[in-house]
């Protein structure tokens, strides 16, 4: 997942403006690859694999961020490390054997199905991946 390490004490996200490019600072040039992020009490959630100035990525316990909640404050060493959810990445926390209802296909959607249904028959079934 996404991190950015705040450069400044006072940054503050607004989730409904939220814009990463804003908050790069190209000044920032620690090494921060193979570096723990910790939780509030220390323990190790995430360790970094890559990053360029303050943004990167980073593998993280996800069953833990899931418990640590929302309003949950991450580090790496003194300074706080704001992580997100790329759109494209359809993570939730939701509860062991509760099944997400299932949400209706977007014309997008619909349309790649069509065309994966068209390449099975154009191209026989083994020879197409499936989502």
């Amino acid at each position: 997942m996404p991190f950015l390490v705040s450069t400044t004490n006072s940054l503050e996200i607004n989730p409904e403006n939220f814009d990463v490019m804003s908050m790069i600072d190209r000044s920032f040039e620690v090494e921060l690859v193979g570096q723990e992020i910790k939780d509030q009490k220390g323990g190790k959630i995430g360790k970094i694999l890559g990053s360029q100035y303050n943004v990167g990525t980073a593998v993280f316990d996800l069953p833990r961020l899931f418990k640590n909640g929302v309003d949950a404050k991450y580090f790496l060493g003194d300074k706080k490390v704001i992580m997100w959810q790329p759109v494209w990445l359809k993570l939730q926390n939701q509860p062991e054997g509760e099944e997400e209802e299932p949400q209706p296909m977007t014309q997008e959607e619909q349309e790649i199905q069509k065309d994966i249904e068209q390449m099975k028959i154009e191209h026989g079934e083994r020879h197409v991946n499936k989502k």
